[in-house]
């Protein structure tokens, strides 16, 4: 989806992406501090352990999934209709319009006569 408006697009992939990691990371983390102290505790206190951070570590992951499943739409209002949040329209630059290999520099082709299609 983001060869649509890659160079804009991009940019808030990476910055979901990034949020998304610190968050899971700072979790680990976390949970490597409660992991060293419940090595030492009672077989009572490392079965709690493990359950509160196997819940936590599978919140994680249903958090991130739901994250990353509703980043396309969020793309998709941004950008689909080529304007920024119903903002500024974003326009290809001129300089990329008239350059000699996209072949714009006097507007776009006239559009066909007569159709191409063959009716079967």
């Amino acid at each position: 989806m983001a060869h649509l408006r890659y160079s804009n697009m991009m940019a808030d992939i990476v910055d979901a992406r990034s949020i998304l990691v610190n968050a899971s990371i700072a979790l680990l983390k976390a949970l490597d501090g409660q992991a060293l102290a419940a090595a030492t505790s009672s077989s009572t206190s490392q079965s709690a352990f493990l359950k509160d951070a196997t819940a936590k570590l599978v919140a994680n992951a249903v958090g991130v999934t739901k994250a990353w499943w509703s980043l396309p739409d969020m793309l998709m209002y941004r950008y689909a209709d080529n304007f920024y949040n119903n903002g500024a329209p974003m326009a290809y630059p001129d300089a990329w319009l008239t350059s000699k290999e996209v072949g714009y520099t006097t507007g776009p082709p006239p559009p066909p006569q007569e159709p191409n299609m063959v009716m079967v």
